[in-house]
């Protein structure tokens, strides 16, 4: 927020205290051919005789997101070290590996574990909790566990209204009698043959069991659906028990597990001891085993990846990276390459502007879009195997930012390129009355204003309302007020859910995560890549992109504050991520720095030289 305001402010100043066009430079509308031609030069001369006001311009918010950057890392690393000094459990735990794996028949697993690293050690431990390898068996583990704690919840409900009269009993488990999500359909046909009331129609029969299957799929989706034993077979009752056990029974533990320490000093020691000898020889047993101090908390832990090879891991990413490139190629050529195609017709270096249809319409693209890449590079991140949240959220932040930028990229390229053929068909010239069809570098083409026109425009409506702002309103409407309010009817329907189900039910449907951090970096690319662009749009980007963070930043405290239950975050990893790939939008501004400050002389083509190079010299310098 103060890094984009701040920019908005200072090109603000710096086109006033230089050239007050500037701020409309590429906005100026042009209606009829004869004010498109005064525009073009009128355009093209501001254009070069004020480009050392962008340069410097551009050089200064290149120093200053450098230097704001080291400065905001200090600050971030001094805060999370002022947090981190309270003691917490990842400071008595130490990660062991290499440990000999049992199987789930062995009943004295950790507690044999347990007694062989204390004997290693030469100390008492508080516990050993190992790591099983439960992939494959993982919805079946999950079901047993949700169903253990409503168990315990009910339990608890009943030990209560024991100790209330029988009409607080009454009042307190009324509820309204709704159907069971479940078995409704088998139920519900053969009930008017066996009520003495007034039958049902068949069209009203329809009519329910269609409400109760959008009710099923409502609590699927939202949370509280019971145990889809059909799926992965019972988990309640006798047989439920016995499944439960010959499940168990066949898993096997991992060569990985925690070891709780008493003392935050007894588990440095344990470790340092490891780190002396290179791990613990155990005879008869191939691997060392090697104690490691981690920064996780009981709470970020994904016990159901440990069975995941390293081998697995690496395929899993690499697929699902070629899977977020294949759909930006497929939504680029699909899906925007006909919007492109039909908003060619508006040539935006004449004047011509689409209607708030074509607007409108490719703001929903731009939603769509990022609202595809969030899926998809969430599911490659859940399904990668990450053992610990940390490392997921943040490999999903650097995915779905570089899936952010190349979608932008292909757009950009998609657009421009139409805009360039719809120019040249029309014969459009530059400012020193040459044909644009007659440039020969791809810098000269870019340069040219009628291009700088088009693209700026097309930036600027890609990135607000689309990126900037509708997704955070969308979000909030739809994922919070929408959900919550459908589940609160279907919850007050079905009088038979458990409070565990009634709660998940109504949990907040957008649970909190980090990727927060890969939106804000996705917003600050965007802004960054309207410095290639005329810059009568730079103070509204940095402006609109201040404005509309300030708006995030009230609905997620809102959001933390009122509707998350709760989150654990044991790591600044993410954090550090976050700042990384902010270097990305340095990059950028660098590169726009060396692109605008390339052939900067007006008047004649410049002859190649140390100022002015072309091609692959060019982007060799944008590279570096």
């Amino acid at each position: 927020i103060l890094w984009s305001g701040v920019l908005a402010i200072a090109w603000y100043i710096f086109a006033e205290a230089t050239e007050h066009e500037l701020l409309v430079l590429g906005r100026m509308p042009a209606v009829t051919p004869a004010q498109f031609c005064g525009v073009l030069h009128w355009g093209h001369r501001l254009q070069y005789r004020m480009m050392w006001v962008k340069v410097a311009f551009i050089a200064s918010a290149y120093v200053f997101t450098t230097l704001g950057s080291i400065i905001y890392s200090a600050m971030q690393l001094r805060r999370f070290a002022k947090m981190d000094d309270v003691s917490t459990m990842k400071d008595y735990m130490a990660l062991v590996k290499g440990l000999p794996t049992r199987n789930g028949s062995d009943l004295g697993a950790e507690s044999e574990s347990k007694l062989l690293l204390e004997e290693m050690l030469g100390q008492e431990l508080v516990g050993v909790s190992l790591c099983w390898n439960y992939t494959e068996a993982t919805e079946v583990v999950e079901a047993a566990l949700e169903e253990d704690l409503k168990e315990a919840e009910e339990a608890f409900q009943i030990e209560e209204q024991q100790a209330v009269n029988q009409q607080e009993l009454t009042l307190a488990d009324g509820g309204s009698g709704g159907t069971p999500i479940q078995g409704v359909l088998q139920a519900g046909e053969g009930a008017d043959a066996r009520s003495d009331g007034p039958r049902t129609s068949n069209v009203d029969r329809t009519w329910r069991r269609g409400l109760l299957r959008i009710d099923e799929l409502m609590f699927n989706v939202c949370g509280g659906a019971p145990a889809d034993e059909a799926a992965h077979g019972p988990v309640r009752g006798t047989e439920g028990s016995e499944r439960l056990k010959e499940v168990l029974k066949g898993l096997q533990t991992t060569d990985t597990a925690f070891a709780v320490f008493k003392t935050e000093d007894c588990r440095d020691r344990a470790v340092a001891a490891s780190e002396a000898v290179s791990g613990f020889v155990l005879s008869g047993h191939p691997h060392r085993i090697t104690l490691q101090t981690e920064e996780v908390e009981p709470e970020s832990v994904c016990f159901h990846h440990f069975g995941h090879p390293e081998g697995r891991k690496l395929y899993k990413i690499t697929i699902g990276v070629l899977i977020m490139l294949f759909a930006n190629l497929v939504w680029g050529v699909l899906f925007y390459l006909p919007y492109a195609y039909y908003m060619a017709a508006f040539t935006y270096a004449h004047g011509d502007e689409p209607d708030v249809f074509a607007s409108t319409l490719f703001s929903m693209l731009v939603v769509i879009g990022n609202q595809l890449m969030y899926f998809i590079c969430a599911t490659v991140s859940d399904s990668a195997g990450f053992q610990f949240i940390d490392f997921n959220q943040a490999f999903y932040t650097v995915l779905y930012t570089l899936a952010c930028m190349i979608n932008v990229l292909v757009d950009l390229m998609i657009t421009g390129w139409l805009a360039y053929r719809q120019m040249v068909t029309l014969g459009v010239h530059t400012g020193t009355g040459e044909l644009l069809a007659n440039l020969e570098t791809l810098h000269d083409i870019i340069e040219a204003f009628s291009m700088q026109k088009s693209l700026g425009n097309q930036i600027w409506l890609y990135n607000f309302p689309s990126s900037f702002l509708v997704p955070f309103i969308v979000e909030p409407i739809f994922a919070i007020g929408l959900f919550r309010h459908l589940m609160i009817v279907i919850v007050r329907a079905h009088g038979e859910l458990s409070p565990r189900q009634c709660e998940q039910a109504l949990a907040i449907f957008v649970p909190m995560d980090l990727g927060r951090y890969a939106d804000v970096l996705a917003n600050a690319f965007l802004a960054v890549c309207a410095l290639f662009c005329a810059p009568g749009y730079f103070h509204f980007t940095f402006g609109a992109l201040c404005l509309c963070h300030f708006y995030i930043l009230v609905y997620d405290q809102y959001r933390v504050l009122r509707c998350v239950p709760g989150f654990n975050y044991s790591t600044d990893f993410i954090e550090r991520t976050g700042q990384g790939m902010f270097g990305v939008c340095g990059a950028i501004t660098l590169s726009a720095l060396v692109f605008k400050s390339n052939c900067m002389k007006d008047g004649p083509k410049q002859e190649p030289g140390f100022y002015c190079v072309r091609d692959g010299a060019l982007f060799f310098r944008l590279g570096v």
